[in-house]
């Protein structure tokens, strides 16, 4: 993987990622195309239905094949992990 992704960390596309992204498996595809502009992990992750450590990973590979840049934010971890909970439970209120 390479990369340990912060909790509050938020990732965007990279020109190469959008040119390249239907070469792509479907959720890593997703994940690049949702990406257009900085989105926070939790936001992805409620976005493609996937859990957070599962959409971290894909993420991360996705970084790693240089299709996403990221930005974290220095934020204890459990500062972290309530910024998140927030963002999911208000991005599944609106769904």
């Amino acid at each position: 993987m390479g990369v340990t992704l912060n909790m509050a960390a938020q990732v965007m596309a990279t020109r190469d990622g959008l040119l390249g992204a239907s070469r792509l498996h479907y959720e890593h595809r997703d994940i690049v195309e949702f990406c257009r502009e900085w989105v926070a992990i939790a936001e992805i992750s409620v976005h493609v239905g996937l859990h957070l450590g599962v959409t971290r990973v894909l993420v991360a590979d996705l970084i790693a094949l240089k299709f996403l840049t990221t930005r974290g934010l220095d934020l204890p971890e459990d500062r972290q992990t309530q910024i998140i909970e927030r963002v999911i439970r208000g991005l599944t209120a609106i769904r």
